[in-house]
């Protein structure tokens, strides 16, 4: 029999073994929002597998991403789901590191040296464009500088903004376009308790802009923002709703040919329309919200006064400012990263990144800037669930190639040896050598 001291060693070298074999799986994660938080939770809740830990890294200070800096102000029960993410870094095996910038300060090429492997969820932060002629006056301003402006993100403090005209145009009609509107027009009252940023308080304060145009190239079906979104605005207490009743005529008409999908959002719009036709205004109305549609963009007109600044934007209507928001794409921040520049995001299935091992991608840089907080979710976890397989299939490998043999292999060789006992007329027929239990377990896992 072996002695104690012996035995120690054996545990000591397996427990070495399986430590060294651990350290292997630790991925990282670019990008602390949702599609990073959720792969992680995703990662490190998986069962049968090796140990892993993930480490995410941001590039601001601080975590969140886009519920951080995206979601707008008035919305604090979107923001809540930070409580969730936070019980991810304090209960499972994940780390947060702040001010690392992806493609400057860490790079793919060292993060493949010291994880196995490596998840990009960096979002979406490129505006669209129009490509027509004065898309770069002063006074058109994307919409994710608005957004950023007024969430008090690092960088946006002093946008091109002039909220000394009385109206605006915003080209897209999307959730994002809708929210910027909505902080637009609504009350001072309604925003100053958020954690909207103090300084773009102060600048809505002072505000003369009373009527706001959300104008969309395509018609009502075709609508991005969901029904949630745009019953929120119409609620609002100091500002009118108007919509033609003529972009809904063919519809009235054709009821039938109307998306399942789009169905409750067309219906709220009519009757919205119908409402309108019918309230009867109060003095509390100071604004106005004019949703149009079917109207393109021709270019923007510059200000004779100041040729470098817009002044209205050619079509149907003049207006200033300008903001655009017709969504986001992302951007390849290292040149080893695989990217597809017309569609804006990391060519993949399943949220393995096409010809890159060991490379993964969650978030809107896996799918575009498409669907609400839910999408994303469900998105990052089929991503951590890809990650799960690939060490789980790693494992698998890298085990039996060293002849590990688990409990679940254990009661495989316990049924067989009983078998051959009551073959013989006995309680058990023990299999005697190593090299017999491991090719009878080779040949049944081939079974």
């Amino acid at each position: 029999m072996a002695s104690n001291k012996s035995r120690i060693l054996v545990l000591m070298n397996l427990k070495r073994f399986l430590s060294s074999f651990r350290s292997v799986h630790r991925i990282a994660i670019i990008g602390a929002g949702p599609g990073g938080f959720y792969a992680a939770q995703q990662i490190c809740k998986a069962k049968n597998i090796p140990s892993v830990e993930v480490d995410i890294f941001e590039k601001f200070p601080v975590p969140f991403g886009l519920v951080r800096y995206g979601v707008a102000p008035d919305h604090p029960e979107v923001k809540n789901v930070t409580n969730t993410f936070t019980k991810i870094v304090e209960s499972l095996n994940v780390n947060f590191y702040g001010n690392m910038v992806f493609g400057k300060n860490l790079s793919l090429k060292d993060l493949k040296k010291c994880y196995s492997g490596v998840i990009l969820s960096y979002g979406s932060s490129i505006d669209k464009h129009f490509n027509i002629p004065g898309e770069k006056l002063n006074g058109v301003l994307p919409a994710s500088d608005f957004v950023n402006w007024y969430n008090g993100t690092p960088g946006y403090r002093n946008v091109n903004m002039n909220f000394n005209a009385d109206s605006c145009v915003i080209l897209g009609q999307g959730n994002v376009a809708i929210d910027v509107a909505r902080i637009l027009l609504s009350p001072i009252s309604a925003l100053e308790k958020t954690d909207i940023a103090n300084y773009a308080l102060e600048k809505l304060s002072e505000s003369k802009i009373k009527v706001v145009y959300l104008v969309g190239r395509r018609g009502p079906i075709q609508a991005s923002f969901t029904v949630s979104e745009f019953r929120e605005i119409s609620k609002l207490s100091n500002c009118r709703l108007l919509l033609n009743k003529s972009d809904f005529a063919y519809i009235r008409e054709n009821a039938q040919s109307i998306p399942t999908s789009k169905k409750r959002l067309v219906e709220f719009q009519i009757k919205k329309v119908s409402e309108d036709e019918n309230v009867e205004r109060t003095g509390n109305i100071t604004k106005g919200l004019h949703i149009l549609f079917k109207r393109s963009p021709l270019k923007f007109v510059n200000d004779v006064r100041d040729p470098t600044s817009v002044a209205s934007v050619l079509f149907s209507v003049n207006m200033l400012p300008v903001i655009k928001s017709i969504g986001y794409k992302s951007q390849q921040l290292d040149p080893e990263v695989p990217f597809d520049e017309e569609r804006g995001l990391v060519p993949n299935h399943l949220g393995r990144v096409l010809g890159k091992k060991g490379l993964y991608c969650s978030g809107w840089l896996k799918t575009g800037p498409v669907g609400v907080l839910v999408s994303t979710m469900n998105s990052a976890f089929e991503t951590g669930k890809s990650v799960v397989e690939d060490i789980k299939s790693a494992s698998d490998a890298l085990f039996a190639e060293k002849g590990l043999v688990t409990f679940d292999d254990w009661k495989i060789l316990n049924e067989i040896e009983i078998k051959r006992g009551l073959e013989r007329g006995k309680s058990r027929e023990k299999l005697t050598e190593i090299a017999e239990m491991l090719q009878t377990l080779n040949k049944k896992s081939h079974d």
